[in-house]
């Protein structure tokens, strides 16, 4: 499934780059559960 991360990032109150350094596997990238949880909630709706 495609989507447009700009759009997810602010559904789920995240900045753009910080979607971005979620799903770059050449990132060390530790996020807040905060994080996380605020995305799972976006994607599970």
């Amino acid at each position: 499934m495609s989507v447009n991360k700009s759009k997810l990032a602010q559904k789920a109150g995240l900045g753009r780059q910080t979607l971005y350094d979620l799903i770059d596997p050449k990132k060390e990238f530790n996020p807040e559960l905060s994080t996380i949880t605020a995305l799972f909630q976006i994607i599970a709706a």
